[in-house]
């Protein structure tokens, strides 16, 4: 009755490629929509939580599968809805005025933020990673 567990393929994660991508995609986001000024402000307000919440979700759907924009818009949803329970405490601890209008505002923004700031790192980062790091086909060898 012992069942063999069979491991999903991981897919290796160019850090350089990773960081950068990170870095730039809400930057990126923020030159092509300047003229709003919301992105602007949602770099700003965004910032903590990308770089924590979505930083690891964006890591994790490299690892289990390719970089696929749509995998990682996905992550970068979870990942903002994970995070919210967090800034509410941290609006909480710190006593901000208008509390409810801002975790509001950070729900609805972050909502529409935080794919799209993953669809574009997982452009990037399909663009920049290395060769070294890209899936190569899976041709069965004979034994």
């Amino acid at each position: 009755m012992t069942e063999k567990r069979v491991e999903r393929e991981r897919y290796p994660v160019d850090d350089l490629a990773f960081v950068f991508a990170l870095v730039a995609a809400p930057l990126v986001v923020a030159l092509f929509g300047f003229w709003a000024l919301i992105p602007l402000g949602a770099v700003f307000f965004g910032a903590p939580t990308y770089l924590t919440f979505g930083a690891y979700g964006f890591y994790v759907a490299l690892r289990n599968r390719d970089a696929t924009a749509g995998g990682v818009d996905r992550a970068g949803l979870i990942a903002h809805f994970v995070s919210l329970p967090f800034a509410l405490a941290v609006l909480l601890a710190f006593d901000v005025v208008d509390m409810w209008r801002m975790f509001a505002g950070l729900g609805v923004f972050g909502a529409i933020f935080a794919p799209l700031w993953g669809w574009v790192f997982g452009l990037i980062y399909r663009g920049v990673r290395r060769s070294r790091f890209r899936p190569t086909s899976h041709v069965p060898t004979a034994a």
